[in-house]
């Protein structure tokens, strides 16, 4: 169930630009992309915090389901192009703020026209998050896309789309998602 934008002529689907994404994560390792990729787009790391932590506990319970090797999660915090210098700025900063060596794998600015990655993807507006489930080997299709606060109904929709894609073993069953209930 692939996300499309309607368009006057026919739909169009979504790719997510796989092969344009250079970056490090906060360890300085690499953008290694699984088959399955769930990532969170943040514009404002700092204002959008709230919207980022409800969404933390339930990723990592979907990975522990399936396993990183099938499906993986990162972060990219968005920032406009600038010189090297404000880019190790912005990365001490998030390094700062994240000192677990297990969220830093997971977070990966990236310094793009923001405005070239918002029409590419369709995403509308930078005062939320942006939720989405690509598949790498389909040029980086976009299986899924949600904003804003983790909520039951996102959940379920995201993890029924890694079922119907992952392979599980038959004694496996699908596990409850439970969604922080401060929300």
């Amino acid at each position: 169930m692939p996300v499309f934008v309607k368009t006057k002529s026919k739909p169009c689907f979504l790719l997510f630009p796989t092969d344009q994404i250079n970056t490090n994560n906060l360890n300085r390792k690499s953008l290694q992309l699984s088959k399955y990729e769930i990532i969170m787009i943040s514009f404002d790391k700092k204002q959008q915090q709230d919207m980022i932590a409800t969404w933390e506990q339930p990723l990592q319970q979907l990975l522990n389901t399936f396993g990183s090797t099938q499906v993986d999660f990162i972060e990219l915090c968005i920032y406009k192009p600038c010189n090297w210098i404000k880019q190790m700025f912005y990365y001490d900063n998030l390094k700062r703020q994240y000192k677990e060596n297990e969220q830093r794998q997971h977070i990966y600015p990236l310094f793009v026209p923001q405005e070239e990655l918002m029409k590419k993807l369709d995403l509308r507006s930078d005062q939320t998050i942006f939720i989405l489930l690509i598949d790498r080997d389909r040029n980086g299709l976009v299986l899924y896309q949600t904003n804003g606060y983790c909520n039951q109904q996102k959940l379920e929709i995201l993890q029924k789309i890694l079922f119907e894609k992952i392979p599980q073993e038959p004694s496996q069953e699908q596990p409850s998602l439970n969604q922080p209930s401060d929300v």
